[in-house]
């Protein structure tokens, strides 16, 4: 067995990436034009590397044949995904003599309690003594990256913060000009998800900057989104999707979603059309189910006492905290 330190120290990032989900289930890429010898060393830092974190982790159950998936590029292969100038069946051959020996078992799939639900709004501090800006993270639970809701949520996603041409971005940046940016954040996973606002923000302006995030969480609710602003995001969302396709690393990140999230195998041919057909409606439907304001999680991370009298109407209850996560009184 090698040195285990010895040979992670010399696995560059850019040769062996190792992709974890939330899920018994592994990505494992493997980049190289030099031949087998090549691989062969890359497929034992992976394996050496694999099982050195998941005894770390006590998760080495987990980490098992008959759960991984090998994708390759410019020279190799992997199970019915191949992706560069290659020969199917020879790569596949080889991926099958380096990593033919290594045995599966059988696996429980892991059960975890539901995330927990706020009924409130409730406002976490943690105080940085003599901090400049305050960082802003609002927010609350989300949806399952299956969910039926995930591209009206995407969409909305992409009106309200996705980008600099999104509406918190012009208001809390080019309008107001309390940022450099802010932007919201759509986290769906296998099992359950976040809905996130953030910005960080000039301290002496950190009570406005929640003003005028809690005004678009609600207008997004609230109001019809306008037809010509769902369409500029049906054309953002359609004309940035070919972007992330068009190199071998963007395809393999897109098929590696596909695995690890149980998505449908034509999920990359219909994203435009499932993307195209999302309504008005249906934005305003999903924000009024999944962007919940009234009961979000505040967090500030900033300079207490220059912030408190600033945010203290924005919840009810308050903790505090100090930048080692001990609560304060």
């Amino acid at each position: 067995m090698p040195d285990v330190r010895r040979v992670l120290d010399h696995c560059p990032a850019a040769i062996t990436e190792l992709q974890f989900g939330a899920v018994p289930a592994i990505a494992v890429q493997v980049v190289t034009d030099w031949g087998e010898n090549i691989v062969r060393n890359l497929a034992e830092c992976a394996v050496v590397a694999l099982a050195y974190r998941a005894a770390e982790a006590g998760s080495r159950p987990l980490y098992q044949k008959n759960h991984a998936v090998v994708y390759g590029k410019q020279g190799c292969s992997g199970q019915r995904k191949i992706v560069g100038d290659v020969d199917p069946d020879e790569m596949a051959a080889k991926i099958e003599r380096l990593f033919g020996r290594w045995t599966g078992v059988s696996i429980t799939q892991p059960s975890f309690p539901a995330p927990p639900t706020g009924a409130a709004r409730i406002l976490y501090v943690i105080d940085r003594p003599g901090s400049a800006q305050s960082n802003i993270v609002i927010a609350n639970a989300g949806i399952t990256r299956t969910s039926s809701d995930y591209f009206p949520m995407l969409l909305m996603h992409t009106i309200l913060g996705a980008n600099a041409s999104s509406r918190l971005f012009m208001n809390l940046r080019e309008e107001k000009g309390y940022t450099y940016g802010a932007y919201s954040s759509l986290d769906a996973r296998r099992l359950a998800g976040t809905f996130r606002a953030t910005a960080e923000v000039r301290t002496p302006v950190t009570g406005a900057s929640l003003h005028e995030f809690f005004y678009e969480l609600n207008r997004i609710r609230d109001d019809r989104v306008p037809d010509q602003e769902l369409q500029n995001a049906k054309s953002y969302l359609m004309g940035v999707f070919p972007i992330r396709i068009e190199t071998q690393d963007g395809l393999i990140d897109q098929l590696t979603s596909v695995k690890m999230f149980d998505l449908p195998d034509d999920y990359l041919h219909t994203y435009r059309d499932s993307v195209n057909a999302v309504t008005a409606e249906d934005v305003q439907r999903v924000a009024q189910q999944h962007v919940t304001p009234d009961r979000a999680a505040i967090v500030i991370v900033g300079d207490a006492r220059e912030i408190e009298d600033q945010i203290e109407d924005y919840a009810e209850t308050i903790e505090r905290y100090d930048t080692e996560g001990n609560k304060k009184e």
